[in-house]
């Protein structure tokens, strides 16, 4: 990692960024109460609509519609560790991070139709 650091943490940092890109403007777009927060390849997804600058302004209040949406992700391929910190590596290629994106909004999609979001 050190020797390739010129071009890994940029492409990395970049296919992150995308992922949360989409993800968020899938969320807007489609009024989801949900916002994927991310630093380089550190993600975490936060299910409410008010927007989060600082801890302080985490609610933590639809803890029954992240549960679910958990659920779906992995029955969709996705696993996600039970304290719902994830990351992106190098050796996730571009395909992959279009299947993770692909099985976030259906999962969002899924818990809709569970009447939760």
């Amino acid at each position: 990692m050190r020797d390739n650091k010129e071009t890994l943490y940029p492409t990395l940092n970049a296919k992150s960024q995308r992922m949360a890109d989409a993800i968020n403007g899938f969320c807007q777009e489609n009024q989801i109460g949900a916002q994927l927060l991310n630093t380089g390849s550190i993600f975490y997804l936060h299910f409410q609509r008010e927007p989060i600058a600082t801890s302080r302004d985490v609610t933590n209040t639809n803890t029954e519609a992240e549960r679910e949406f958990y659920l779906h992700l992995m029955n969709h391929g996705v696993t996600v560790p039970g304290i719902h910190l994830f990351f992106l590596s190098d050796a996730h290629a571009d395909a992959d991070v279009d299947e993770i994106i692909e099985a976030f909004k259906q999962s969002f999609l899924d818990v809709r139709a569970d009447g939760l979001m």
